[in-house]
C-alpha cells in the first residue's frame, strides 16, 4: 500500500493526472482515507481550487463517525440525465430518505423528502406528513395531504353569541369535517391557522319561514364581506341562499358565517338541509 507521504510526493511531483487502478479487470480499487486510530477521529479529504478572481476555495470531504459530509455546495453535472439516487437496496419497507435543516431550524428538526413501499412521503418536523404521493400500479400518482386545514358541517343547530353586532353566527349539529381543529362550534368562527388562500361556502338551503327575507353573510374578522339574500315571498322555504369564494387570509385571523338578526333564520333540527365548508387552497 502507498503510504501518505509516497502519494503526496507523487502528486506533487506529477504534471499528470493522479489515477488509482486495480490490479486487473476482476478487482476492485479503493482510495483509503483512514483517520488515526482513536475516538471521535474524522477521516477528511480536502479539494482546493482558484475561482475566477483567484482566491482558494475549499471543500471538505469528511467521515464522521459513519457519516460523510460535504461543507459546500454541490452539483452534479453530465451530459446526461443527472440522477442524484438515494436506495435502501434491503428487502424492506424502511425506504430512503433525504433530511433538510437549515441553521434556524430546531435541532434535530428535519424535513423529510423519502420514498417507502413504493409511496412518496414529504415531512415537517420529523414525523408531520404534509403530502403522500401513491405508487405502485393502482391508484398511482394521487396526491394525498392528510393534514390540510379544512372544515366541513351540514344541519343548523342554532346560533350563539353575536361575533359582530345584528348577525348571528351559524352552528351546527354535524361537524363532520374539521382537521386542524379550526373551526369552533361553540362560537361560530373558524380560525386561519397559516396565512393563505382559503376556498368558503355556505348554503342555506331551507329557511324557518315562508314568505321571509332571509340574509346570508360571510364575516371576516369584524367585517361582513359577501352576502346573499332569499326574499319575502310564497313557496321560497326551500331557496338555496348561498355565499362563497376565495379569500387571502393573515394566521390567526377568523371567519364566520351568520344571517341577518333583523328576518328569519335557517331552519333548526334538520341534519340533511344547510351546509357550510371551509379548505386551505394553498
Amino acid at each position: 500500500m502507498t503510504k501518505a507521504r509516497d502519494l503526496a510526493n507523487l502528486v506533487s511531483s506529477s504534471t499528470d493526472d493522479f489515477l488509482v487502478l486495480g490490479k486487473d479487470t476482476d478487482t476492485s480499487t479503493q482510495l483509503v482515507v483512514q483517520s488515526d486510530d482513536t475516538a471521535n477521529a474524522v477521516a477528511s479529504v480536502r479539494l482546493m481550487s482558484r475561482d475566477g478572481s483567484n482566491v482558494n476555495k475549499t471543500t471538505n470531504i469528511s467521515n464522521e463517525a459513519g457519516v460523510v459530509k460535504l461543507d459546500s455546495d454541490t452539483l452534479i453535472s453530465t451530459t446526461t440525465q443527472n440522477q442524484l439516487r438515494l436506495e435502501n437496496t434491503a428487502a424492506n419497507s424502511l425506504g430512503s430518505y433525504l433530511k433538510i435543516r437549515d441553521g434556524d431550524s430546531t435541532a434535530n428538526q428535519y424535513t423529510w423528502i423519502g420514498r417507502s413501499s413504493n409511496d412518496t412521503y414529504v415531512y415537517a418536523n420529523n414525523s408531520d406528513l404534509a403530502m403522500k404521493i401513491t405508487g405502485g400500479s393502482t391508484n398511482g400518482g394521487i396526491v394525498t395531504k392528510p393534514n390540510q386545514p379544512c372544515f366541513g358541517a351540514r344541519g343548523y343547530s342554532g346560533t350563539t353569541t353575536q361575533i359582530l353586532s345584528g348577525y348571528n353566527p351559524l352552528l351546527w349539529s354535524n361537524v363532520h369535517t374539521n382537521v386542524g381543529n379550526c373551526f369552533n362550534n361553540s362560537t361560530g368562527k373558524f380560525t386561519f391557522p397559516v396565512s393563505g388562500r382559503y376556498y368558503y361556502e355556505c348554503n342555506m338551503n331551507l329557511k324557518s319561514a315562508d314568505n321571509n327575507w332571509l340574509g346570508l353573510y360571510f364575516i371576516y374578522n369584524t367585517s361582513t364581506q359577501q352576502n346573499s339574500w332569499s326574499r319575502d315571498a310564497t313557496n321560497t322555504d326551500y331557496n338555496d341562499t348561498i355565499v362563497s369564494g376565495v379569500v387571502d387570509a393573515t394566521a390567526n385571523d377568523y371567519m364566520s358565517f351568520g344571517w341577518h338578526a333583523s328576518y328569519v333564520g335557517p331552519q333548526t333540527n334538520n341534519t340533511t338541509y344547510n351546509y357550510a365548508n371551509v379548505y386551505l387552497i394553498g
